[in-house]
């Protein structure tokens, strides 16, 4: 998951990538070593199917036009 994160100091924007089942540990502004970090809100991207073997059908809510 990736979790995002904006300094209130320099309002510098650090992006981390961590899975979910891992303890959440509010970094550190690269920038001005500020450790007043607010995590940011954003959607998911959803999945990724990579490879072949995938079809419109797999899905429930795939709507054919």
């Amino acid at each position: 998951m990736t979790y995002e994160y904006k300094c209130e100091k320099c309002n510098e924007l650090i992006e981390i990538n961590r899975p979910i089942s891992e303890k959440e540990v509010i970094p550190e502004c690269p920038n001005c070593k500020n450790n007043d970090l607010v995590k940011r809100v954003f959607g998911n991207s959803g999945i990724i199917f990579k490879g072949s073997g995938y079809y419109c059908t797999d899905s429930r809510t795939w709507k054919l036009n």
